[in-house]
């Protein structure tokens, strides 16, 4: 067990239960770093999750009246929290995760506190610049006063050094836990299927994957192929009508939220991971596929330039255009040594770069150099 004096404070806008690839970060790094206490305040969201709940070295305090207004109260109800927790335990460093409302705890901490060190790491998976004013004002205020910037890929490494050009960012991606998606794959659900692992929002291309798949269906290229979408969302309805209209009732199935052992299980299972996402931070999902050691295709757009490179670690189509989807789906149905060579590179660079043992050896160095 850690020392007791040892420990991180960790402010997240959402966290276990909710499920995200921010959550599994935290889960994934915050467990495997087992020299220190990480206390995690999170607002509450959900009136039966429990206000305190200890998991080992980690401790979950939730903060609000159990409903959606408590992300927006965050900041504030947050920031009464973690300042009791810092002054119990004598807490010298805060972690936030994402530049958002979390971001804004870290924020008031620092200013009230200026001797405290504060991490921000960005995780974000949405076009940055094109949001609004206010969200990219609060945002710069946030980077500008946190001691380290962490990003999970060089493109929002580059936007944060873009509006703190003062402060210091280290690319530290998401890392991967071979071994437990090795437990995985040995599970798996079997089939010829198409996957996504998507939160069902536009940001995502699934209507451009459901019209690709359409495409292909039409020539029948695919006509013992499925496709299974993983992911719960806003968009669900919308999707739910075009697959109607298209008449792929019976072979584009939307499976909604699952738990994350068995959507992974349906990934290991699958002929080919695709996610056709018109912005994204990293893309956690397709590391996850490749260490599943399925081939993927992606859009050449923020983080997910870090790690494929097309023809070699996976394929990739344009963003918006389903035909070009099309034809790539296409391109790794018929082309076994394609298939085979993408796996083999892209499960390298993995087991090389994104590793869950790498990634939390970063942030154990960081926390020790920040120890008085």
């Amino acid at each position: 067990m850690p020392q007791e004096s040892r420990r991180i404070l960790i402010l997240t806008t959402a966290y276990s239960p909710f499920i995200g690839g921010s959550e599994i970060a935290i889960d994934d790094v915050t467990g495997a770093i087992s020299e220190f206490f990480f206390e995690i305040v999170t607002p509450r969201i959900k009136p039966h999750l429990l206000t305190t709940e200890s998991n080992g070295h980690r401790t979950i305090h939730r903060v609000g009246f159990g409903s959606m207004i408590d992300k927006f109260l965050f900041p504030l109800t947050g920031f009464l929290k973690a300042s009791a927790l810092i002054r119990r335990y004598r807490i010298n460093t805060i972690h936030a995760y994402q530049a958002s409302y979390g971001g804004g705890v870290g924020y008031l901490i620092k200013l009230f506190n200026p001797g405290i060190k504060f991490i921000v790491t960005l995780q974000e998976g949405k076009n940055l610049s094109k949001q609004s004013f206010f969200i990219r004002f609060f945002r710069s205020l946030i980077l500008r006063r946190a001691d380290l910037i962490t990003a999970i890929s060089n493109y929002l490494c580059a936007y944060a050094l873009k509006v703190a050009p003062m402060r210091q960012c280290v690319v530290i991606p998401n890392g991967v836990n071979l071994d437990k998606l090795t437990i995985s794959h040995s599970a798996s659900e079997s089939g010829r299927y198409i996957v996504s692992l998507s939160r069902l929002v536009p940001k995502n291309g699934l209507k451009d994957l459901i019209e690709a798949f359409h495409i292909l269906n039409a020539k029948h290229i695919i006509l013992d192929v499925s496709l299974i979408i993983i992911g719960e969302g806003p968009e669900r309805k919308s999707l739910e009508a075009r697959i109607r209209s298209l008449g792929l009732e019976l072979k584009v199935k939307l499976l909604g939220a699952l738990p994350r052992e068995k959507a992974l299980q349906y990934v290991a299972g699958s002929w080919i991971f695709v996610r056709p996402a018109l912005s994204e931070g990293l893309g956690t999902a397709f590391l996850e596929a490749i260490a599943l050691k399925v081939p993927v295709i992606g859009t050449p757009v923020g983080g997910i330039l870090d790690f494929i490179k097309n023809g070699e670690t996976g394929l990739f189509c344009q963003p918006s255009q389903p035909k070009d989807l099309a034809d790539k789906i296409e391109i790794l149905m018929k082309n076994e040594n394609l298939r085979d060579r993408l796996i083999a590179n892209a499960y390298d660079l993995i087991k090389r770069e994104y590793s869950l043992k790498s990634v939390a050896d970063k942030f154990r160095n960081i926390y020790l150099s920040y120890e008085y």
